[in-house]
C-alpha cells in the first residue's frame, strides 16, 4: 500500500509540475526578418495571436506572457539572435485584438503591453488599445520613448475587461513587435581571383 501511495504522490507531483509549466508557457510568436544587411542592423518581427482562455472579471486586469528571444526566421529558415547588447532591442510595432461577440453583444476589452529587462531594472508600458465590435490594431508607442539602455526580454500582455455586467471571455490578443536582431545571413560569395599576369619572357 505504501508503494501505491508513494507512486500516487510522485504522479501528483508530476501533474503539479506540468501545471506549473503550462501556467508559465507564454504566447509563442511567429518570427520574420527583413532581408536587408547583416549584424544588429537587421530588423525582425514577432507576430502574436493568442486567446486569453480564462474569463476575465469585469474591471479586472488579466495577463499572459509573450515569449520573445532567439529564434528562426519563418521565411528563410535562418537563425537569429535577439539583441542582448546594451543598445536595446524593441523599436516599435502594433498591438490590439479581437473581442468575443455573443448573443448579448461584444465584450469591451483593452490591451497594453509591458516590456522589462531580464533583471527587471528597466520597464516600459505601452499605450492601451481598445477593441469591441471590430478587431483593432494600434501603433505601439507613448510619449515616453522605448528605452534603449537594455534589451527588453520580458513582455507581458494585459487584458483590461471594460465590461460592466459580464466577464470578458475568449479575448484574442494580437501584436507585432519589431526588434533589432543579429541574423545569420549567408556570406556573399567571394569574388573570383584576378587572372595572374603572364610570367615575363626569359632574358
Amino acid at each position: 500500500a505504501g508503494h501505491v501511495m508513494r507512486s500516487r504522490g510522485v504522479l501528483r507531483a508530476l501533474a503539479l509540475a506540468a501545471l506549473a509549466v503550462a501556467a508559465r508557457a507564454g504566447c509563442k510568436p511567429v518570427y520574420t526578418c527583413d532581408p536587408a544587411g547583416s549584424g544588429f542592423g537587421a530588423v525582425c518581427h514577432a507576430t502574436y495571436a493568442c486567446v486569453f482562455n480564462t474569463p476575465c472579471l469585469m474591471g479586472a486586469v488579466c495577463q499572459q506572457t509573450f515569449d520573445v528571444g532567439d529564434g528562426v526566421d519563418a521565411r528563410s529558415g535562418l537563425a537569429f539572435n535577439y539583441s542582448t547588447g546594451s543598445d536595446g532591442s524593441v523599436i516599435g510595432g502594433t498591438l490590439g485584438g479581437q473581442s468575443y461577440c455573443g448573443p448579448a453583444g461584444c465584450d469591451d476589452n483593452a490591451i497594453t503591453l509591458t516590456f522589462q529587462s531580464a533583471d527587471l531594472d528597466t520597464k516600459w508600458v505601452s499605450n492601451s488599445c481598445e477593441t469591441k465590435e471590430t478587431p483593432e490594431q494600434c501603433r505601439l508607442g507613448t510619449k515616453t520613448p522605448i528605452p534603449q539602455s537594455k534589451a527588453l526580454t520580458l513582455i507581458t500582455a494585459q487584458q483590461h475587461c471594460l465590461n460592466q455586467f459580464t466577464p470578458c471571455t475568449f479575448f484574442k490578443a494580437t501584436a507585432v513587435i519589431d526588434f533589432h536582431a543579429n541574423v545569420a545571413w549567408p556570406e556573399p560569395p567571394a569574388p573570383p581571383p584576378a587572372a595572374s599576369p603572364p610570367p615575363p619572357p626569359p632574358p
